[in-house]
C-alpha cells in the first residue's frame, strides 16, 4: 500500500530515471527488476524500452543462409576469384538479391534490446540499444507535438495504429480491440473512436460492425498525412510555446475564438479579445473554415496598416478548431505573407479556461445574440461593430464600475478605434438585449 502511495505523485520518468534504466539494462537487470527499483509499473518500463531504444543497422552479413551461399560478383566488380560472403571491399547483403536478413535470438525475447550483451560489437545482426539521454531527448521533442484535438504524439498514434487496426479490421470492437491489447495502451473507448472518425488511424468508420449513435459534426476530415503536416506545423506555436514566450516578452495577449449562430447558418463571428483589456471585437464571415479567418484578419490588416496591426495584434492566442489550421495564413501580412504580422500560439486540446476571458465574454454577447435563437445571415458587419461597442461600453464590476472601453481607449492607439469604427456608447444609451440588431434587421426588411 505504501509503495503505491509513492507512486501517486509520478507522471513521467525523469533523465535520471532514464539513466538508471540504461544503467540497468547494461547490466544485464529485467524489465521487472527496473520496474521495482524505480518503483514503476512493470508496463510502464517496457513501454518506454520499446518506444524509445533505437534501431542500427548490421555490422556484419547477417544472411539467413550465408553459410550455404557460393554466390560470386553480385555487385558486378568481376572479382570472381572469391565468393561474396567473405568480401572485404563491399557488403553482398546490399547488391545480393538472394539475401535474407536474419535476427538475433536476442532481441525475440525481453527487453528485446542489445543493453549488456558482451557480444555486442561483434555480433553481424541488426542491434537495438537503448541509450537513457538519447531516449530522453526523444521524449522531450515529442512531448507537445500533439496532434489537433488529440493528445498523441506521431511515434504514439503510429504504435496506436500497428496494435489496433488489425483487431479492428477483422472485426474486433474498439472496446474488444483496447481489451485485447490490455497494458500496452492507455487510451480510453471514446478516445479511440474519436480517432477512428477523424481519419487519424487507418481504421475507418465502415470498418466498424456498430457504432456510437450519437450525432457527429460533419467537417471535412484529414489525412492521417495531413494530421502528420498539421502536427509538425504547430511546432513552435503551443501552449509551452506561448507561455516561454510571453515571459520573454512584456506583449498583449488578444484571444481568438469562433461564436457561432443557427446550425443552418454558413455565417459565423471571429472574435478577438484583449485579455488584460477586457475589450473584444468581432468579424462576420460567411463560413467557418480557415480560408476565411485568415480573409477575417486580412481586413483587419488592410483597415489598420501592418504596423498598427503589428502594435495591436502583438500575439494571438486561439484553441485547436479546424478553422484555425492556416497558421501561416494568419501570421503573415496581407501585403507580403513573408512578412510576420502577428505571432500565434495553440491552447492545449480540450482547454477553453486557457483562453477563459474571451469565452467569459462572449456570455455578454449572447444576451444580444441569445444562442440557438439568432440567425447570423441578416447581419451586416455594421451590426456587428454596433454590438461591439454596447458590449464594450458595458460597466463590469471586475473592473471597478468602468467599461472596457475605458481601459483600452488609454493603451491601444486613436486610431485604432477610428480605423475600425468603434466608439464608446453612454451608459444609459447601453442596450444588452436582442432588440438592439432585431430592430435594425427589420428596418432593412421593410425597405427592401
Amino acid at each position: 500500500m505504501a509503495e503505491k502511495l509513492n507512486n501517486e505523485g509520478y507522471k513521467h520518468l525523469s533523465l535520471e530515471d532514464r539513466i538508471t534504466i540504461q544503467t540497468l539494462l547494461d547490466q544485464c537487470a529485467t524489465p521487472y527488476a527496473i520496474s521495482k527499483m524505480l518503483k514503476r509499473s512493470l508496463s510502464t518500463i517496457q513501454r518506454e524500452i520499446k518506444r524509445y531504444s533505437k534501431v542500427t543497422g548490421h555490422t556484419g552479413n547477417d544472411c539467413l543462409i550465408k553459410k550455404q551461399c557460393k554466390k560470386k560478383d553480385a555487385c558486378n566488380l568481376k572479382c570472381f576469384y572469391k565468393q561474396c560472403k567473405s568480401c572485404t571491399r563491399k557488403n553482398c547483403t546490399e547488391h545480393c538479391d538472394s539475401y535474407v536478413q536474419s535476427y538475433c535470438d536476442k532481441l525475440q525475447s525481453s527487453p528485446f534490446v542489445c543493453n549488456g550483451c558482451n557480444k555486442y560489437h561483434s555480433c553481424p545482426y541488426e542491434k537495438r540499444k537503448y541509450n537513457g539521454k538519447e531516449a530522453n531527448d526523444m521524449y522531450l521533442a515529442g512531448l507537445h507535438d500533439k496532434r489537433s484535438g488529440f493528445d498523441t504524439t506521431e511515434d504514439e498514434l503510429k504504435y496506436i495504429d500497428e496494435l489496433l487496426s488489425p483487431l479492428i479490421k477483422n472485426g474486433q470492437s474498439p472496446y474488444a480491440a483496447l481489451q485485447a491489447v490490455g497494458d500496452k495502451l492507455n487510451i480510453s473507448v471514446s478516445t479511440l473512436y474519436r480517432l477512428i472518425n477523424a481519419g487519424a488511424i487507418s481504421v475507418r468508420n465502415i470498418d466498424l460492425h456498430e457504432k456510437v449513435s450519437r450525432k457527429i459534426p460533419i467537417k471535412k476530415r484529414k489525412s492521417k498525412e495531413a494530421y502528420a503536416v498539421l502536427s509538425k506545423e504547430k511546432i513552435g506555436h503551443l501552449w509551452s510555446d506561448y507561455l516561454k514566450y510571453t515571459s520573454e516578452h512584456d506583449v498583449m495577449t488578444v484571444e481568438q475564438d469562433c461564436v457561432e449562430g443557427l446550425k443552418t447558418d454558413d455565417a459565423t463571428l471571429l472574435t478577438l479579445h484583449w485579455r488584460q483589456l477586457h475589450t473584444q471585437i468581432a468579424i462576420i464571415m460567411d463560413k467557418q473554415d480557415s480560408e476565411h479567418v485568415v480573409e477575417a484578419l486580412d481586413k483587419i490588416e488592410q483597415a489598420l496598416g501592418t504596423e498598427l496591426f503589428k502594435q495591436c495584434f502583438p500575439v494571438i492566442l486561439t484553441d485547436n478548431g479546424h478553422e484555425f489550421t492556416d497558421i501561416k495564413g494568419m501570421e503573415g501580412s496581407y501585403f507580403d505573407r513573408n512578412i510576420k504580422r502577428t505571432k500565434i500560439f495553440f491552447c492545449e486540446p480540450n482547454r477553453s479556461d486557457e483562453k477563459g476571458s474571451c469565452e467569459r465574454n462572449h456570455r455578454e454577447m449572447r444576451k444580444i445574440i441569445p444562442k440557438k435563437v439568432t440567425s447570423f445571415e441578416d447581419f451586416t458587419q455594421a451590426d456587428i461593430v454596433l454590438m461591439m461597442n454596447h458590449v464594450n461600453s458595458y460597466p463590469r464590476g471586475i473592473l471597478g464600475g468602468k467599461c472596457p472601453y475605458d481601459i483600452s481607449m488609454n493603451v491601444l492607439p486613436e486610431d485604432f478605434f477610428i480605423l475600425l469604427g468603434l466608439e464608446k456608447i453612454p451608459t444609459k444609451e447601453v442596450i444588452m438585449k436582442p432588440k438592439l440588431l432585431q430592430d435594425r434587421v427589420k428596418a432593412r426588411k421593410k425597405i427592401a
